[in-house]
């Protein structure tokens, strides 16, 4: 702890971006040099998001924001056409691994269960170098930015239709995502919220229900997922399209650099924090 102390006081006193990247190399460095076993892995990210709460503090639980119409036509042309969807089986029964986040891999009914529920679409398989995709984290960027509270670092983007009348299983029970400290999730709706379609529900201090319905196409929602209970409710007669993006809270902005994974969770380690900070 001591090195993130001297890391704070650094920042404290000088707070420029040299700085904050020379000190949090050695924090790197430290915390690399200990994540041989999981439990560390995780350690390391619970130290790394409590030297970021400390600078910036911890940001708001949850926030409620609407995209443009001009970013809304840009990802339907983009992303949500048929041909933009796996409607075959092999592709969410595949698993793989990834370069740089870490990946679910579900048990065989949990995929069987998914194959019946939701359609998964390609739009992770592109990195920040796609205009829709930029254009997409740029504003998201902007919008959420007082809400998150610091820098962060695009982690994961994905989009998937959830079938009318589906089962109450996954995406559709409630949960938290467990993902490592520091990461925090958007979900950005590309249909209407509403009866028909489909709405997001959460659990205030989880306890009392809250629930995102009766809004217009666009509506985009920043929350504390690991936190936070929550759950999608299925729509009575059409799909709803959501698009999921997953940032971790950092000292510095960064772009999604790579492709995705559909079943991309978080980081791996903090290794790839140290690539982002190093080409700034």
């Amino acid at each position: 702890m001591k090195i993130i102390k001297r890391a704070i006081g650094s920042l404290k006193r000088n707070g420029f971006k040299k700085i904050i990247i020379f000190q949090f190399g050695k924090v790197l460095n430290w915390l690399n040099s200990i994540k041989k076993k999981k439990d560390l892995i995780e350690e390391s990210f619970e130290l790394h998001a409590k030297l970021v709460d400390k600078i910036y503090g911890e940001g708001l639980d949850i926030a409620v924001g609407q995209i443009s119409d001009e970013l809304l036509k840009s990802l339907r042309t983009e992303f949500c056409k048929d041909s933009c969807f796996y409607n075959d089986n092999d592709f969410i029964n595949s698993q793989s691994i990834h370069p740089v986040l870490k990946v679910d891999n579900h048990p065989k009914n949990i995929l069987e269960a998914l194959n019946k529920n939701i359609v998964p679409g390609n739009m992770h398989i592109y990195d920040y170098k796609n205009s829709t995709m930029k254009l997409l984290h740029d504003e998201l960027r902007q919008m959420f930015k007082i809400h998150i509270g610091s820098p962060f670092i695009f982690v994961n983007t994905r989009i998937w239709k959830t079938k009318p009348n589906s089962e109450k299983i996954g995406p559709n029970e409630w949960h938290n995502d467990g993902l490592f400290p520091g990461h925090r999730k958007i979900m950005i709706y590309i249909t209407p919220l509403s009866k028909d379609y489909g709405s997001f529900e959460w659990k205030e201090n989880n306890k009392s229900i809250r629930q995102l319905n009766n809004e217009k196409t666009g509506k985009a929602i920043f929350f504390r997922n690991s936190d936070i209970m929550h759950k999608g409710v299925p729509g009575q007669t059409y799909e709803r399209i959501s698009i999921e993006v997953t940032l971790i809270r950092s000292l510095l902005n960064g772009e999604q650099e790579w492709q995705g994974h559909f079943f991309g969770r978080h980081f791996k380690n903090l290794k790839q924090l140290e690539l982002v900070f190093n080409n700034k």
